[in-house]
């Protein structure tokens, strides 16, 4: 599956409301087994809000592994990519943490009552 980020947000990735429909968009693909080729080819201006919303918390629902094997980002510049880096290492940590696991884990069953 591929997902066109410049057909969510236009030129500027910027809005975190927009990395939220990307990131759904994604995660369903997950859910289904599915690849994903996220797509930033005409993008010019990424945030690490967009990034935060989009990618970052794909780290919450699926292990480094999956996400490593069946997302692959493309059309950054090496810029982006370095600040994707950074958004992805920072998401590992924070969903590393026992405390995030167990309050995402309450959500959950929270939202399926």
């Amino acid at each position: 599956m591929q997902i066109s980020v410049l057909a969510v947000t236009g030129e500027l990735a910027i809005d975190p409301k927009e990395g939220q429909q990307v990131f759904g968009a994604i995660k369903a693909a997950l859910e289904a087994g599915e690849s994903v080729e996220v797509r930033f080819h005409g993008v010019k201006t990424v945030i690490s809000a967009f990034l935060n919303a989009a990618i970052g918390q794909l780290f919450g629902h699926f292990s480094p592994d999956v996400i490593r094997a069946k997302v692959d980002v493309t059309g950054l510049d090496a810029r982006d990519m370095v600040l994707l880096k950074v958004v992805v290492d920072r998401a590992k940590q924070f969903y590393e943490s026992e405390d995030v696991r167990r309050a995402l884990a309450s959500q959950e069953d929270d939202t399926d009552a």
